[in-house]
């Protein structure tokens, strides 16, 4: 089996995940980093979304991840920061979906462009190429059976 399903074939990647403490967002990157290949993970994009302001405080700063609060939208539901408008403008090989998403990030994620779409979320309305439905609830569990889901996949 391939060390790294995900972007060993030099692929785009979008990550998107809703934050809930720093010790599930220490496993989530950790999960990530075995699911996406170490090059492309250095060059994917991390959509993160966040409660409160506040919480982004509690975050480590990377340029892989971006936070997104409620109050990073204007009133037309549209990011306000020009430099990730512009990422999310992108087309990405592989969009991957963690985690319950909030109604409101729906249509940001349905509105970026993927040749593939893996969720992992039972999050209605967002739209998927291939939804893995786990019994686990933790997400380095959740990462680590897709990528076991994806290399039966590709085998």
């Amino acid at each position: 089996m391939a060390d790294a399903v995900i972007g060993s074939n030099g692929e785009k990647v979008i990550v998107f995940y809703t934050f809930k403490d720093s010790k599930e967002f220490a496993n989530f990157k950790e999960g990530t980093k075995k699911l996406i290949s170490g090059s492309i993970l250095l060059s994917s994009v991390f959509i993160v979304f966040v409660d409160e302001e506040a919480q982004k405080l509690e975050l480590p700063d990377s340029a892989r991840f971006n936070y997104l609060a409620k109050k990073d939208f204007n009133l037309l539901g549209q990011v306000k920061d020009k430099a990730l408008k512009e990422k999310l403008k992108a087309n990405y090989d592989v969009l991957l979906v963690f985690d319950h998403i909030d109604d409101k990030y729906v249509k940001l994620i349905n509105k970026t462009k993927a040749s593939k779409r893996i969720v992992s979320s039972m999050t209605e309305g967002i739209n998927f190429d291939i939804r893995l439905t786990s019994s686990s609830i933790r997400i380095e569990q959740i990462a680590s059976f897709a990528k076991e889901t994806l290399e039966k996949i590709q085998s």
